[in-house]
């Protein structure tokens, strides 16, 4: 649908305005991206936040797996386990701490008992643990 394809191309143009070096999709093209983005749209994976003047202001794409979980499982495609109570954040892009606090806020209502998963994430390719003190760290980051 055409709503469909309009939100990808504002996800798209937020994405290189956002994040002008590449950081979250590097080594990734436009149709690459805008494949990535569609999917988690489809699986229910993708949050998207706002501003008051509703620009987007954040984006965060994650996996839900039965753990221990490795990263292969994400390159083969796996599909989530909706029951898992292992979340990976593969992307995240914010502009502002609000956009941020929002993803975090959201995120937890999202998952089914979000307070005994376990969140990691993926920074300079090493895997960090996302723990509910750290996500509280990051929610409250006064950096972009």
């Amino acid at each position: 649908p055409d709503k469909f394809h309009q939100l990808l191309d504002d996800l798209l143009a937020f994405v290189d305005k956002a994040d002008p070096r590449n950081r979250a999709f590097p080594n990734s093209t436009h149709k690459d991206t805008r494949f990535l983005l569609a999917y988690h749209l489809c699986k229910n994976t993708l949050l998207v936040t706002r501003d008051t003047d509703g620009e987007i202001s954040g984006l965060a794409l994650w996996y839900q797996f039965k753990g221990p979980w490795t990263w292969g499982q994400i390159d083969q495609w796996r599909v989530d386990d909706s029951e898992g109570k292992e979340i990976v954040f593969s992307h995240l892009i914010a502009t502002n701490r609000a956009a941020r606090e929002t993803i975090i806020d959201e995120m937890r209502r999202r998952v089914k008992g979000s307070d005994s998963v376990n969140v990691t994430a993926l920074r300079k390719n090493r895997i960090i643990k996302f723990s509910t003190k750290n996500a509280d760290r990051f929610r409250n980051s006064e950096r972009n």
